[in-house]
């Protein structure tokens, strides 16, 4: 198992070269980042995912975690394919709308764990984004007990901003109050000044998209 931070690169290193074979790296100006659960997707959470497996198996989960759990988004839990009520239409519009634009790169980056990234990608595909997999961040399985989601989150971001040069502008779609607080007060301020990149984030309340500020 590679190291998470070896794995990071790695994954950038394939986007990377997706990117050089369709333009010029340095013509993106703006990294759009949406998360996936609860911002793209209406994923079952712990409780009610558990309960609807009890009631289909007629037994408790019988895993100790969930949202590293390829179960946690297959059925029963989650029906195939992809319920419409579940979209979030709203972020996925603006997500299309954003991507049609060259001068941005769009990725979905997750704190899920690359055991579920099939699970996914598959529902990405249900969600008729258009991207292809190498735009999805998972974090790896090898940074599960050390790594928590925002440093995840920041040490991809920051390696984007490394290799990308030209991108002037990030934009944050997320849906929980504590990672907002967090783009806000430590991700924000560091790449203003490493970067002399400004940060934008939208907070997600359901289909509501409330800009929470620029910084």
């Amino acid at each position: 198992m590679k190291p998470w931070n070896e794995a990071i690169q790695g994954e950038i290193s394939i986007l990377e070269k997706y990117i050089a074979s369709q333009r010029c790296k340095e013509s993106i100006q703006q990294l759009c980042v949406f998360d996936f659960d609860g911002t793209l997707v209406r994923t079952p959470c712990p409780e009610e995912g558990k309960a609807k497996y009890l009631e289909y198996y007629f037994q408790p989960w019988p895993f100790r975690g969930w949202w590293s759990r390829p179960e946690s988004l297959l059925p029963p839990v989650l029906s195939l394919p992809l319920p419409p009520e579940l979209v979030i239409s709203s972020v996925v519009s603006q997500f299309r709308c954003l991507d049609q634009e060259w001068k941005n790169l769009c990725i979905i980056l997750t704190g899920r764990l690359s055991t579920v990234r099939p699970q996914v990608l598959r529902i990405t595909q249900d969600l008729d984004l258009g991207i292809l997999p190498w735009r999805v961040f998972c974090k790896p399985e090898s940074g599960h007990l050390t790594t928590d989601t925002f440093t995840y989150k920041q040490r991809v971001l920051e390696e984007l901003a490394h290799r990308f040069g030209g991108i002037r502008r990030l934009v944050i779609y997320e849906d929980r109050p504590s990672q907002v607080n967090l783009f806000k007060t430590v991700l924000a301020p560091n790449f203003r000044k490493q970067f002399s990149i400004d940060t934008c984030i939208f907070h997600v309340t359901g289909e509501e998209i409330v800009e929470y500020g620029t910084f």
